[in-house]
């Protein structure tokens, strides 16, 4: 499950990539790991903990992703 997970956010970050300049992307990755750590605080030190950051980081990443395709389709 770790490697999937791992996996679909390599190629969320990758997708993020070829939208964004490469500041503006070291800006998300730090933003998103700042809040992904904040929320999943309570299992640090946990053997899922790794797990839920990475699925967090990957579905902001989708989230914002998203966005892009909708103003892509906007008029």
């Amino acid at each position: 499950m770790r490697r999937c997970a791992e996996s679909r956010l390599k190629l969320s970050l990758e997708a993020l990539a070829k939208a964004l300049p490469a500041g503006e992307l070291r800006r998300w990755q730090a933003l998103t790991k700042e809040l992904c750590d904040s929320a999943y605080l309570p299992y640090s030190g946990g053997s899922i903990h790794s797990q839920l950051l990475t699925g967090c980081q990957d579905r902001l990443n989708n989230t914002l992703l998203r966005e892009f395709r909708g103003l892509e389709a906007s008029p």
